[in-house]
C-alpha cells in the first residue's frame, strides 16, 4: 500500500508578487488632484477626452458621461474614493513598521 505520488512543493513566491505589482499599477487610477488636459488618443472612446476619474472609465461622448454620474455604480465608486485616506509618507512608514 504506497501513498501514491507527491505532489511537489510550488514554488515561485517572488515571481508571482513581481506580477501582482505590476497589475495593482495597471489598474491604478488618476488622482483627483491632476489637472492636465487630457491628450486625444485615437485608440479610446470619445478620443479619450470624456474620463470618468472615480471608475476610472471612458466614454463616447460628454452626454454618456452625464448619464454615467447619475447611475449607482458611479455614486459608489465616488463615495469609496471620497472617504479614503490618501497615501502619504507616514503611511507607508507605518506600513514598514518604522517611525520618523
Amino acid at each position: 500500500m504506497g501513498l501514491g505520488q507527491k505532489k511537489s512543493k510550488s514554488r515561485g513566491k517572488a515571481k508571482n508578487r513581481a506580477i501582482r505589482k505590476v497589475v495593482k499599477t495597471k489598474r491604478r487610477t488618476k488622482d483627483f488632484d491632476i489637472g492636465v488636459d487630457l491628450l486625444i488618443d485615437t485608440d479610446l472612446p470619445g478620443k479619450g477626452q470624456y474620463y470618468c476619474i472615480s471608475c476610472a472609465r471612458y466614454f463616447i461622448d460628454n452626454n454618456s458621461l452625464e448619464n454615467h454620474k447619475k447611475t449607482k455604480s458611479h455614486k459608489r465608486s465616488l463615495k469609496r474614493v471620497i472617504t479614503e485616506d490618501p497615501w502619504n509618507e507616514d503611511n507607508s512608514l507605518y506600513a514598514a513598521e518604522m517611525t520618523k
